[in-house]
């Protein structure tokens, strides 16, 4: 289980002159059970990716509390943690420590870094060598073979290509057939009508709606193509 009781983030304005602060989240009431897989939309700097770094305990609230059970697992911004000099192989064995593995999950980590990525001699690399789809396909890989209660994977399908997004997508069907916990923000909608049976709708750091994934879902699109015609 993973629950956000009355959370409020304030973080500082980017490039603000005078060093102002703003809530990038408000009074977030959430909570996340075995079985749910959940999208999360808004427009950027609506909170999205601060939600996920909340949850994740990456970021500590100003306001409330996070309640964790069991081990949660990111996947934001994929490939940050990246290290340029090392190798596919290298980093694959720091992300999965970094992200949790015992040294005894690790050898079974790398055999499946090896048999899923399908990067071949590219792991024996410098990673500064990679292509960005190459990068997101170790870093997502490695994610998705660490046993996890709740995975949180922030827009890091969009950043491959078409062959990888679609082995990623599957890849996280497999995962949800574990009865886990998924969590995912994207703007992909097609993608999200597909894995997510639940939907949160952030607007300037607050839910703005929250549901059943395909009526939550078909309320954003419409509002999204109202303001489009607006402008």
């Amino acid at each position: 289980m993973l629950a956000a009781k009355s959370v409020s983030v304030r973080l500082r304005k980017w490039n603000s002159p005078d060093d102002r602060w703003h809530w990038a989240l408000q009074d977030i009431n959430l909570q996340f059970h075995k079985g749910d897989r959940v999208g999360v939309v808004g427009r950027n700097g609506s909170g999205k990716t601060t939600l996920c770094r909340v949850l994740a305990g990456i970021l500590s609230p100003a306001k409330g509390s996070v309640v964790r059970e069991g081990r949660v697992v990111p996947l934001l911004g994929f490939g940050a943690a990246l290290q340029p000099e090392l190798s596919g192989k290298q980093n694959a064995r720091l992300l999965a420590r970094l992200l949790g593995a015992s040294s005894e999950e690790v050898p079974r980590i790398l055999e499946d870094v090896d048999r899923q990525t399908e990067l071949g001699n590219w792991l024996n690399e410098p990673v500064v060598h990679y292509s960005t789809g190459m990068r997101a396909r170790l870093a997502f890989v490695v994610a998705t073979s660490i046993s996890a209660d709740v995975l949180l994977v922030d827009e890091a399908l969009g950043a491959g290509d078409i062959t990888f997004r679609k082995r990623a997508m599957k890849r996280l069907t497999t995962f949800m057939e574990e009865a886990k916990v998924l969590i995912m923000v994207s703007h992909q909608l097609h993608e999200l009508r597909k894995q997510c049976n639940r939907v949160i709708w952030l607007e300037d750091g607050m839910v703005r709606q929250e549901g059943e994934a395909e009526c939550i879902l078909e309320q954003y699109q419409e509002h999204m193509n109202q303001n489009r015609v607006k402008q």
